[in-house]
């Protein structure tokens, strides 16, 4: 009766012949991901925080693609990749607008500030390197 694994485990045999003496080989694979971040604080209202000092974040979404390689050496396991991350977007409120200031903004009861304007443009991009290893010791 003959048993084929995959990976690097050869072939077996009821009577260990020639075929169970075959070296172990080295298998490679290649991964591959795509992913999303999608922002849950998008379109919140905070009007009922208005009254207290906050940060406000970039609530941006970023989407991910992934690429590596696994290899497997005599049952451990080595993981390398590489991950790119991008987001977009346009016509974001800015922080403060010290282009055109005034000496007190009615409209948002600011001092030596201008009025915002909707004209920001938000880009994300990001490249990760990742490593990882499993090791196996014992059967």
């Amino acid at each position: 009766m003959a048993i084929f694994k995959t990976g690097f485990e050869a072939w077996e045999d009821d009577n260990h012949s020639l075929l169970s003496n075959i070296k172990k080989i080295p298998t490679v694979v290649m991964l591959g991901l795509t992913g999303t971040d999608i922002n849950s604080r998008k379109g919140v209202d905070y009007k009922s925080y208005s009254d207290y000092n906050k940060l406000q974040a970039l609530d941006l979404n970023v989407y991910h693609v992934s690429t590596g390689l696994r290899l497997n050496i005599r049952g451990h396991e080595l993981v390398t990749g590489l991950n790119y991350g991008f987001g977009y977007e346009k016509g974001r409120t800015q922080f403060l607008n010290l282009s055109d200031p005034v000496e007190f903004n009615q409209e948002e009861g600011k001092a030596l500030q201008g009025t915002r304007q909707h004209n920001v443009t938000i880009m994300h991009n990001s490249i990760s390197l990742y490593f990882g290893a499993n090791l196996r010791f014992m059967n």
